[in-house]
C-alpha cells in the first residue's frame, strides 16, 4: 500500500511537472496578446505617421550631408526624445556628390534642340563631350554586345527600365550596371530615358560606390527620348552636345538610432530601419518618407503603449542610402569592429513600402512557417491584411548588408497603386503622392511584426557563416553582391581576424 501510494505520488508529480511548461507557455501567450492589443491600439487609434510626414515634407528634400539633410536628422532626434527615448547619433564620413547643371543640345532635322535633362549622381565633376548617339535599347548584355562595334567614343541612348520587363526573367538591371557596361564598351557618356509618360526626370546613383564613374550620365523624359528614336530610325546620324558639372566633397552625415529595451539579458536586438535621406530635386514622400515615418510612427506606439518585448528593439534612420547605402554600411561595419555584430537578432527593412498585404522572408527558408504564423496573429487584429508569404532576396537598399553579414531579413509585399512607383528618384516624389491609410497600415503591420519577432523566447534562428552566406546569395541569384557591388568587403573585414561577430571558418 505505502509503495503504491509513492508511486501514486510520483505520478502527479510528473503531471504537475509536465504541465507546468504548458502553464507558463499559456502565461506567456497572454501577456504577449495584451501587449500586442495596447499597441494595436495606438498604432491604429492614435497614427500619426501621415501627419509627421507631411510636417517633414515643408522641409523639402533631405538629402544627405546637406543643410536639410542635417536639419532633417536633427528633427528625428527631437521627436524620439519627445517620445521617451535617449536617442543617439551614429556618425559616418561620406563622399558627397551634388548637382549643379547639366545640358543636352542635338541636331535634329537641322534645327538644333535643347533638351530637358537631369544628371545621375557621382557622374564627374566637369564634363563637356561631343559625340555620335548610339541607341542600345534596354541595355541588356545582349544589347551592348550587338552594338558594340558601334558605341567605342560614341554617346549611348538606353532605356532606364526593362520595357517587356515581365517577358526578360533577368530582371531590371540597376542603372549603374547599365553605365559601367556602357564605359566597357568604350562609351563617353550615357543618355537615359525614362519609361513613364510625362516631363519626369529621375536622378539615382550610377557608381557600386561614392566614387565618381568616368563618364557623363543623365536623364531625359520618355516623350524627348521616342524624338531622337524616331530619328534615328528616319536615318538621321544624331550628334549630342553633353556637358554636365558637378561637386564632390568629403563630408559627414549621422544615421539616427533608438532603442527599446527589452527582458534578454544577453543583450539581442531586433533592428528595424529605413532610410530617411532622399535626393535633392523633391522631398522625397514616397521614397523613402513612408518608410521612415512608418517607423517614427512605430516607436511612438511602442513607447506609449508601454510593451516590453524579450529581445532590445532598435529603431534606426539611416543617411546616405542613396549614394550607395553608406549610412548602413557603416553601421554594420562598426558592429563588426566593436564585437557586437552577433547581438543583432534580426533585420526589418522599409523602404518604397507601404499598405502591407504579406512579408517577404528574403529567401531566408527556415523563416518561412514561424513569420506566417506570426502574420495570422497580426491578422486577427488588422483585418485588411491579407498574410501573402514570399521568399525571394531583394536588393538596392539597406538589407543588403545585414543580409551580407549572414543576418536574416525580413521585408514587406506592399499594396500600393503601381502608377505612383514612376515617380520614384524623381522630381515629382512629394507628399500629395501618399495616402494616409497606406503610412498608417504599414506602421500597424510592420510595428506588430517588429515586436512579435523581438518577443519570440524559443524561435532560433542564426545567422549564417561565411561559406553559408557565400552559397545563401548564389543560390538566390544574388552572387552578383560577392563581386560587383562592394558588400562582400565588410565581410572580408571580419575574416581578417578584426574584432568582430563570432564566424565559423569551414
Amino acid at each position: 500500500m505505502k509503495k503504491r501510494n509513492i508511486l501514486l505520488l510520483l505520478a502527479m508529480g510528473l503531471t504537475l511537472c509536465k504541465s507546468e511548461p504548458k502553464d507558463e507557455k499559456a502565461e506567456f501567450l497572454k501577456k504577449e496578446k495584451e501587449q500586442l492589443t495596447k499597441l494595436y491600439q495606438s498604432l491604429n487609434e492614435g497614427s500619426q505617421a501621415y501627419s509627421e510626414l507631411e510636417k517633414m515634407s515643408s522641409l523639402g528634400n533631405r538629402m544627405t550631408a546637406t543643410e536639410q539633410g542635417t536639419k532633417a536628422e536633427e528633427i528625428i532626434f527631437e521627436k524620439l526624445k519627445e517620445y521617451g527615448y535617449e536617442p543617439r547619433f551614429h556618425s559616418f564620413p561620406i563622399n558627397i556628390w551634388t548637382r549643379q547643371n547639366a545640358s543636352l543640345r542635338i541636331q535634329i532635322g537641322g534645327k538644333t534642340e535643347d533638351f530637358n535633362t537631369l544628371s545621375f549622381a557621382y557622374t564627374p565633376k566637369d564634363s563637356h563631350i561631343k559625340g555620335r548617339i548610339i541607341d542600345v535599347g534596354n541595355g541588356l548584355p545582349e544589347d551592348f554586345k550587338k552594338h558594340a562595334k558601334d558605341i567605342k567614343g560614341n554617346i549611348v541612348l538606353v532605356n532606364l527600365h526593362v520595357l517587356d520587363i515581365k517577358n526578360y526573367k533577368g530582371g531590371n538591371p540597376h542603372r549603374s550596371t547599365r553605365v559601367l557596361s556602357a564605359i566597357a564598351k568604350g562609351a563617353i557618356g550615357v543618355i537615359m530615358v525614362n519609361k513613364f509618360f510625362g516631363e519626369i526626370l529621375a536622378t539615382g546613383t550610377v557608381a557600386k560606390d561614392d566614387k565618381l564613374v568616368k563618364v557623363p550620365a543623365i536623364c531625359i523624359s520618355f516623350r524627348d527620348g521616342q524624338r531622337i528614336r524616331d530619328a534615328i530610325q528616319s536615318g538621321d546620324d544624331l550628334i549630342a552636345n553633353l556637358q554636365i558639372q558637378n561637386n564632390q566633397e568629403m563630408a559627414e552625415a549621422r544615421n539616427v538610432i533608438a532603442t527599446l529595451p527589452g527582458l534578454d539579458p544577453l543583450g539581442k536586438k531586433v533592428v528595424l530601419g529605413g532610410h530617411l535621406d532622399t535626393w535633392d530635386v523633391s522631398s522625397g514622400a514616397f521614397d523613402n518618407g513612408i518608410g521612415s515615418f512608418s517607423i517614427l510612427d512605430i516607436a511612438r506606439a511602442m513607447k506609449e503603449s508601454g510593451v516590453t518585448p524579450h529581445r532590445n528593439v532598435e529603431f534606426v534612420f539611416w543617411m546616405g542610402e542613396e549614394q550607395g547605402l553608406i549610412g548602413s554600411k557603416a553601421y554594420i561595419k562598426d558592429q563588426m569592429e566593436s564585437g557586437k555584430l552577433d547581438e543583432i537578432y534580426y533585420y526589418i527593412n522599409i523602404d518604397l513600402d507601404g499598405n502591407p498585404k504579406g512579408l517577404n522572408t528574403q529567401g531566408w527558408d527556415s523563416a518561412i512557417s514561424t513569420i506566417k504564423e506570426m502574420g495570422n496573429r497580426v491578422k486577427g487584429f488588422h483585418k485588411p491584411y491579407k498574410n501573402v508569404i514570399v521568399n525571394r532576396p531583394t536588393d538596392s537598399s539597406d538589407n543588403v548588408p545585414f543580409a551580407v553579414a549572414g543576418i536574416p531579413v525580413l521585408r514587406m509585399l506592399r499594396d500600393i497603386k503601381e502608377e505612383k512607383l514612376k515617380y520614384y528618384h524623381s522630381n515629382k516624389d512629394n507628399f500629395y503622392l501618399i495616402e494616409e491609410d497606406d503610412i498608417k497600415n504599414s506602421a500597424i503591420v510592420m510595428g506588430m511584426m517588429t515586436f512579435l519577432i523581438a518577443n519570440a523566447r524559443d524561435w532560433d534562428i542564426k545567422r549564417l557563416n561565411v561559406e553559408e552566406t557565400k552559397k545563401f546569395l548564389t543560390e538566390r541569384n544574388k552572387h552578383w553582391i560577392l563581386t560587383e557591388a562592394n558588400h562582400w568587403k565588410l565581410r572580408q573585414t571580419l575574416e581578417s581576424g578584426k574584432p568582430g561577430g563570432s564566424i565559423e571558418k569551414k
